[in-house]
Formats: structure tokens, sequence, C-alpha cells
């Protein structure tokens, strides 16, 4: 009786991983399929960001996400030559919260004047269906000009877009 409810248990289980291993096979399976990625420009209220740092963190996107080698190809809204690609991806970042720093402090006093910025991003395929939905931070925290906030926001959402996506390009050379 006990060696028979031992077997019982282990078949359970094994059905269970079987069922999750199967479930990440078809998560793998709808992401291989997207191999070009639009970027929007980025959204946020009247107000909240300088414009500056709106497009900033635009081009840094493009930028990050062509040299990650995620996408074969990467392309900025309003680019024509994205209709033509049957596998396309679209990105949207939109900024929901931001705090100017300020660079003098955080030359002078390394733990005060950090710039940080969060921002909503969601990638949708060309039918409309959302993929990823996810919030993240960018920041400044020890020296720096406070528009480099965007940098590190490009390499985050560039690095979160590679964990979900699987790379179909190769990286550009530096």
């Amino acid at each position: 009786m006990k060696s028979l409810k031992s077997g019982l248990t282990l078949l359970a289980i094994c059905c269970l991983c079987a069922g999750f291993a199967h479930a990440k096979d078809n998560k793998a399976k709808m992401m291989d399929g997207v191999s070009a990625i639009q970027v929007d420009v980025t959204t946020a209220d009247d107000g909240m960001i300088p414009a500056e740092f709106r497009y900033a963190i635009f081009e840094q996107l493009v930028k990050h996400l062509d040299e990650s080698g995620t996408f074969q190809r990467v392309f900025r809204t309003g680019d024509r030559n994205a209709a033509t690609s049957a596998d396309l991806a679209t990105l949207h970042t939109e900024v929901v919260k931001f705090k100017e720093g300020s660079q003098m402090k955080r030359e002078l006093v390394k733990v005060a004047g950090a710039t940080k910025v969060d921002v909503h991003v969601t990638v949708t395929s060309k039918a409309g269906q959302i993929i990823l939905d996810k919030t993240v931070t960018g920041k400044v925290r020890f020296s720096g000009e406070n528009l480099n906030v965007t940098r590190d926001l490009g390499k985050v959402i560039a690095k979160l877009l590679k964990e979900h996506f699987k790379a179909t390009g190769t990286p550009k050379a530096s």
C-alpha cells in the first residue's frame, strides 16, 4: 500500500512537471516568432518630464535594442518599412514617475541628488495582443548628468526584452 502511494505521488509529480515544461515550450514558441520591433515615442502626462528626456529615452531605446541583437530589425515609429515585417512587435513606453535630481549634489555628496524615472513598458504583437507588460526604473545615482538616466533606462529595457525574447539577430559590432 505504501509503495502504491509513493508510485502515485511520483506519477503526479511527473505529470505536473511535464505540464510546466509544455507551458514553457509554448511561451518560447510564441516569443520565437518576433524578429523585428518598432519603438514608439515615449509618452508622459504634460509637465511630468521635460521633452528632452522623453526624446532621449526614445533614442536610447533604439540604440540599445539595435546593439543588443535581440531583434533582426529595430524600427522607429513611422518607419514605412516596418509594415513589411510579418512578425513585428511594437514597444510602447510611458513615463509614470519622474524625479529630477541634482548633478551638483551627486558630485558633492554621493548619496544625494539621484535622478530616477519609472517607465511602464508594453510590447504588443502586430495583432495588438500584449506580449509583455512591466514597469521598470532608470537611475543616475552617484555621478553624471541628469540626462544619463535615459541611457540607464535604455540598458534596463534592452536587457528586459532580451530576457523575454529569444535572440534572433546578431549583435552589432562595437
